[in-house]
C-alpha cells in the first residue's frame, strides 16, 4: 500500500481541497502548533462576515541572525537526525531574546555539537590530537625561526657560555614566572597557617612546580656554571619544603608551632633566589639587545597570534572532550546542555513564522478561525490531527473548491523539475506530472548522442562532486550523474573511450554504420511518443474527459500511429511497400475512424457543423504532418552520435593511431577531450531539451496548475 501511495506521489499532482477551521479564542497557540506540526497545508484568506483578521507585533530578530539560525538547525537535523519540539501553548514560558543573546546561543550550540561528534567519533578526536602535535611544532618552528635572529645582533659579557644568548634569555624568564607563582603558593601557605589541609595542598603543588623547575635545569643543554647556584638555592628550597610537609602532617603541637618560622624562612629562599636570577640575568646581558628584542618579540606575536589562537581552542575541545570521555554524568549533562540550547535556537526561530502564521487567523467577537488547503489524501488526517490537539471544540470543514497542486518527488527525481515545473509550470491536480517520466528518458536521449565510456565517466564524477558541495550546484549535478550514466552504458555498446574506438562494438559503430543508429533513433522516438500518448489518455481518463480520448491524442491517434510504424519497419522503410501493407490499411482505417470520431465528439459538445470541420482539419494535420515530423525529429540523436564518433576519428587522424604515449600525444587528447565535452556536451543536453519540451511534453503536459505551498516553505519552518 506504501509503495502504492509513494508511486502515486511521483506520477500525479494531487489536488486539493480548502478547509476551513473554526474554535474558540483560547485555542489560539494550540491552533497554532497543530497547524506547524501537521506542515502539510496552504494558509490563505479568508472572507466570511463576521471575521476580522488579527493585528500582529512583528518580531525583534533582525533577517540575517535567522537565517544563521535556521541554517544551523538544518546542519543539527543532518547530523543529529532530528529537532526537539516546542510547546508554544504557554507564552510565558517562551523567553525572546535579543541578536546578540541569539548568537551567544549559537555559538555555544556549535561548541558543544562538537564535543558530541568527538564523543561519538574517535577518528575526529585523534584528528584534532595530531592537528595540535601539528600546531605546536609549527610554533616551535616559528619560534626559532624568529628568535635565532637575536645571535647575530647579541653580545655576551661571558665568555663561559658557548650557545646563543637567545635561549638563556628565554630560560631566565621561563623561571622568573616559576619563581613567582612559588613565592605567591608560599604566601598563601602562611596565611592559611591555621588551615592544615589547605596548607598541604598548597604545598605540594609548590613543590611539583620546584621539581619541574630542577628537571628542567637537569635538562638543558646550555653551560651549567651559569645555573650552579641557582640550582644550589633551588635544592634549599626543596627541602624546605619536604620539611614543611613533613610538620603539617605531624600531630605535635612542638612540631606544629615550627610551621610558621619554616614558612618564613621559605619566603626568604625564595625571595634570594628571585634576586640571584636577576643578578645572573644583569650580569650576562648589556642593555644593548633589548630594543632589538622589542622587535622580534613583537613580530613574533604578531605572526604566532592565528596560531596561538588555534591552539587554545584546539586545547580547549581536546580537554573537554577527555573530561567528558571519562565521566559519563558530564557527557549526559552536556548532551542535556545542547538539546536545551537547540530548543532555544528553534522557540527563537519559531516566533517570526508564528507571527507571520498569526495574520491568517481571523478573529470574531468569541471565536477563531483558519482557511487554506490541503492535499485531498490528506483531508481526514488533518481533521484527526486537529481533534487530537483541540479536542471536540473544533469545527472543521472541506469546500471542493478547486486549488493549487500538490506535489511530493522523490531526492533523485526531484533536480530534473528543472526541465519541467522551472520551465513550463505545474500541472493541475490529479493531472500527471511529467518529471517522473523526464528524469528516465532525458539521460537516455543524451547517452545516445554523447556514447562515450571515458567522457561519462568523467561527467558522472563531476555530477558527485557537485552533488557533495550542495547548494544550488547541487541539483545539476544530481542531473549529471545519470547523463553520465548513460552516456558510459552506450560508450560500452558503442566501445568508445575518449573518442577512440577501443574495441568492436557490442551494438554498432555510428560513424560506420549510420542507418542502424539512425533506426536506433527512431525506435526511440516511436517509444517516446507513445507514452505521451499514453499519457495524454491518462490524463484525460483522470480529468474525466472521456470523449477526448476519442479526438487527435487519445487512443484512436496512438492505434494508428502504432499500425503505421509496423508497417515501415516491416518493409524496411520502403514508401510503396508500407501503403501497400494490410497494417497500414488497417492504419488508414483507423484514421478515418478518429477523423468521424472528431465530427462526433465536437457536435456533443455542442460545436457547430464549421467548427467540427475546422477541428477534423487541425486533427488531420496533426496526425499526418505532425506525427511524421514528430518521429523524423528523433533523428536528431542518431546525427548528433554520428558527429560525436566522427569527431573521434578527426583527432584520431591529428595525433595520429600509433602515436604511443607522448606528453605531446596525452596533451592533445586531453584538449580534444575538453572540447568535446564542452562544446558537444552541451549541443547534446540542448538536442536533448528540445526533444523533451517540444515532442514529447506538448502531447500531454498542460502546465495549468499552481503549486501548493506548505507551512514550512511559506513561512520558513525550521
Amino acid at each position: 500500500m506504501r509503495m502504492k501511495l509513494q508511486l502515486t506521489k511521483t506520477l500525479e499532482a494531487i489536488p486539493t481541497k480548502r478547509f476551513r477551521v473554526y474554535t474558540a479564542k483560547w485555542n489560539r497557540e494550540r491552533l497554532l502548533d497543530a497547524i506547524l506540526d501537521f506542515g502539510e497545508v496552504e494558509l490563505s484568506e479568508m472572507n466570511e462576515p463576521g471575521f476580522k483578521r488579527r493585528k500582529i507585533s512583528r518580531d525583534c530578530i533582525d533577517p540575517r541572525t535567522r537565517r544563521e539560525v535556521l541554517a544551523e538547525l538544518r546542519k543539527i537535523e543532518k547530523l543529529f537526525g532530528s529537532l526537539p519540539r516546542v510547546n508554544f501553548e504557554e507564552n510565558s514560558k517562551i523567553p525572546i531574546y535579543s541578536n546578540e543573546e541569539l548568537r551567544e546561543i549559537l555559538r555555544e550550540t556549535r561548541k558543544r555539537a562538537e564535543f558530541l561528534l568527538m564523543l561519538k567519533d574517535k577518528k575526529l578526536a585523534e584528528k584534532k590530537l595530531k592537528e595540535l602535535e601539528n600546531l605546536k611544532a609549527e610554533l616551535l618552528k616559528l619560534e626559532d625561526r624568529i628568535f635565532s635572529s637575536l645571535s647575530s645582533r647579541s653580545d655576551l659579557k661571558g665568555k663561559s657560555c658557548e650557545k646563543s644568548y637567545t635561549k638563556i634569555f628565554r630560560v631566565l624568564c621561563k623561571l622568573d614566572i616559576h619563581f613567582r607563582q612559588l613565592f605567591e603558593l608560599a604566601f598563601a601557605a602562611k596565611r592559611a597557617k591555621a588551615d592544615p589541609i589547605r596548607v598541604q595542598r598548597i604545598l605540594e603543588k609548590a613543590t611539583k612546580i620546584a621539581e619541574s623547575v630542577k628537571r628542567k635545569l637537569e635538562d638543558l643543554d646550555i653551560e651549567k656554571t651559569i645555573f650552579n647556584q641557582i640550582e644550589l638555592k633551588l635544592n634549599e628550597i626543596l627541602d624546605c619544603l619536604k620539611k614543611l610537609q613533613k610538620l603539617v602532617q605531624s600531630e605535635k603541637e612542638k612540631e606544629s608551632s615550627l610551621l610558621g618560622e619554616e614558612l618564613e624562612r621559605l619566603l626568604v629562599s625564595i625571595q634570594e633566589l628571585r634576586e640571584l636570577l636577576a643578578d645572573t640575568g644583569n650580569s650576562l646581558l648589556t642593555k644593548d639587545v633589548l630594543y632589538p628584542l622589542e622587535e622580534v618579540v613583537s613580530k613574533y606575536v604578531e605572526e604566532a597570534r592565528p596560531l596561538l589562537e588555534k591552539k587554545r581552542k584546539l586545547e580547549e575541545e581536546i580537554s573537554f572532550f577527555k573530561k567528558f570521555k571519562t565521566n559519563e554524568e558530564e557527557a549526559r549533562r552536556l548532551e542535556r546542555e545542547f538539546w536545551d540550547l537547540v530548543k532555544r535556537l528553534v522557540a527563537s526561530s519559531m516566533i517570526p513564522c508564528r507571527g507571520e502564521l498569526s495574520q491568517f487567523i481571523y478573529e470574531s467577537d468569541n471565536n477563531i478561525a483558519v482557511s487554506g488547503w490541503v492535499p485531498e489524501t490528506l483531508v481526514d488526517s488533518l481533521e484527526r490531527h486537529l481533534k487530537s490537539r483541540l479536542g471536540e471544540m473544533v469545527d472543521f470543514r472541506v469546500t471542493e473548491e478547486e486549488g493549487p497542486s500538490y506535489i511530493e518527488l522523490p531526492s533523485m527525481i526531484r533536480p530534473f523539475s528543472l526541465l519541467t515545473h522551472k520551465m513550463m509550470g505545474y500541472p493541475k491536480g490529479g493531472q500527471l506530472d511529467p518529471t517522473f517520466l523526464v528524469s528516465i528518458f532525458f539521460p537516455i536521449m543524451f547517452g545516445i548522442m554523447f556514447g562515450d565510456i571515458g567522457q561519462g565517466l568523467t561527467l558522472l564524477v563531476f555530477g558527485l562532486i557537485l552533488k557533495r558541495r550542495g547548494g544550488r550546484l547541487k541539483d545539476i549535478g544530481q542531473i549529471l550523474v545519470p547523463m553520465g550514466v548513460c552516456s558510459t552504458i552506450v560508450g560500452f555498446l558503442y566501445g568508445e573511450m575518449f573518442l577512440k574506438e577501443i574495441y568492436d562494438p557490442i551494438l554498432f559503430s555510428p560513424v560506420h554504420e549510420p542507418i542502424k543508429v539512425m533506426a536506433l533513433a527512431v525506435l526511440f522516438g516511436l517509444i517516446h511518443l507513445n507514452v505521451a500518448f499514453a499519457a495524454n489518455i491518462t490524463n484525460k481518463v483522470l480529468g474525466g474527459e472521456y470523449l477526448s480520448i476519442l479526438s487527435y491524442g487519445g487512443i484512436l491517434t496512438l492505434m494508428m500511429y502504432d499500425f503505421a510504424a509496423l508497417a515501415a519497419y516491416k518493409n524496411g522503410g520502403d514508401v510503396i511497400a508500407t501503403f501497400s501493407d494490410p497494417l497500414f490499411m488497417v492504419a488508414s482505417i483507423i484514421f478515418f475512424a478518429s477523423t468521424i470520431a472528431i465530427l462526433l465528439v465536437a457536435k456533443l459538445r455542442g460545436h457547430g457543423t464549421m467548427e467540427g470541420f475546422m477541428e477534423v482539419i487541425e486533427g488531420v494535420i496533426e496526425a499526418v504532418i505532425g506525427l511524421l515530423a514528430n518521429t523524423l525529429s528523433y533523428l536528431r540523436l542518431a546525427g548528433f552520435a554520428i558527429s560525436h564518433a566522427a569527431f573521434g576519428m578527426m583527432v584520431s587522424a591529428i595525433v595520429g593511431e600509433e602515436s604511443g604515449i607522448s606528453p605531446s600525444f596525452i596533451m592533445v587528447m586531453f584538449l580534444m577531450n575538453m572540447l568535446a565535452m564542452g562544446l558537444e556536451g552541451i549541443i547534446a543536453f540542448i538536442q536533448a531539451t528540445r526533444l523533451t519540451l517540444y515532442e514529447f511534453l506538448t502531447k500531454f503536459f498542460k502546465p495549468e496548475g499552481r503549486l501548493m505551498r506548505p507551512v514550512s516553505v511559506q513561512f520558513q519552518v525550521p
